[in-house]
């Protein structure tokens, strides 16, 4: 049994009612993931400050979570993607709470996908995953990917996880006054913003082009907003994919929002299309599980220009297999490195150079 299952079912035994802290999409992907594994909770909880008019979600009671702990002892989920540590130890010292739980216990990403990589998918693609850490560039880059692996199997936090800027990890990432950054998955233009630092730290006085891509209309209004003192960015309020096409799509107006079965209908487009034959140097990617059909839409793109490539890993359990596989098949000559940037396994990054 791995820390997955044990947590399953220590929480079925225990004799207190279990509160998930936080209402928003991360709080019900981890509600949905409970009712599949018939886990009942009492309900949500959130600050003051956040406490809705209606206060409910999916017809359960959503408490002021300084007034609940007052009426009994309870075990609380964290439903956040990053919880401040004096947050957690608040919690986990309060004398109403048994015990708190992270959400990697659930073996899921915050999107709500499956991302437990169990013996059977780690057996299956034991020959794979050996070479992806042979050809990984540096020993750092190994270690890390033995975490990674490690986390997703067993639910043991990644130790050491790095520090450094993600996306811009200066052990890896060299910057130029040249940059044509491409950035997918932008959502309210933190990343860009990011790279705008990472240029200054380096003493960098700019970049050549920005493009911007994000699906969300609702993170598009931030991004103008954000964005709005920044030169030479071209905001493409369309999906990345590898065709022309429309999707269906989950907008949340959150980093979560993603292509979906169901909901609003989206624009989506290729780098290829969209940015025809400019010399790219610099392609980030965090669009929620269409990573692979991103890159199959620059496929001109990196064969040509051979940009510095950025791309998450932790979405879809595959993504660890077929994205260097596919990265590789288009340049064989990229080195590769992998970091984690969060010890519970999310914002693991493949970088090609």
């Amino acid at each position: 049994m791995n820390i997955f299952e044990e947590t399953i079912h220590e929480i079925k035994v225990s004799p207190y009612p279990l509160v998930i802290y936080g209402a928003g999409w991360v709080g019900e992907a981890i509600y949905t993931y409970l009712k599949k594994n018939n886990i009942n909770i009492y309900g949500f909880a959130v600050d003051r400050g956040f406490l809705p008019e209606n206060k409910s979600l999916d017809g359960l009671t959503i408490f002021d979570m300084d007034e609940l702990l007052k009426t009994a002892r309870y075990n609380v989920i964290l439903a956040f993607v990053d919880c401040p540590a004096n947050k957690i130890e608040q919690l986990e010292s309060h004398a109403n709470v048994n015990k708190c739980y992270q959400i990697d216990f659930v073996g899921k990403n915050a999107a709500g996908w499956d991302g437990q990589m169990y013996d059977s998918f780690l057996n299956e693609n034991e020959a794979i995953l050996t070479r992806l850490r042979e050809d990984l560039s540096d020993k750092a880059s190994k270690q890390a990917l033995d975490e990674f692996i490690h986390q997703r199997n067993t639910g043991v936090f990644c130790k050491p996880y790095s520090h450094k800027p993600e996306y811009f990890d200066d052990e890896i990432i060299l910057l130029s006054e040249d940059e044509v950054f491409v950035d997918c998955g932008t959502y309210d233009g933190d990343s860009i913003l990011a790279f705008c630092d990472a240029l200054k730290e380096k003493g960098i006085s700019g970049y050549k082009k920005i493009y911007a891509f994000e699906a969300d209309e609702g993170n598009a209004h931030k991004l103008r907003k954000n964005l709005s003192r920044l030169e030479n960015v071209q905001l493409i309020v369309k999906g990345v994919y590898d065709k022309v096409c429309t999707l269906h799509f989950s907008e949340s107006g959150t980093m979560g929002s993603m292509v979906a079965d169901e909901g609003s209908r989206i624009e989506a487009t290729t780098i290829d299309e969209t940015i025809g034959d400019e010399e790219v140097t610099f392609i980030k990617m965090d669009i929620e599980g269409c990573e692979l059909k991103g890159l199959r839409g620059a496929e001109k793109t990196i064969k040509r220009w051979k940009p510095k490539l950025a791309i998450c890993v932790y979405h879809r359990v595959e993504d660890l297999v077929t994205i260097p596989q596919y990265i590789q098949s288009l340049r064989p000559d990229y080195k590769l490195f992998f970091r984690n940037y969060r010890q519970i396994g999310l914002d693991s990054i493949i970088y090609a150079i």
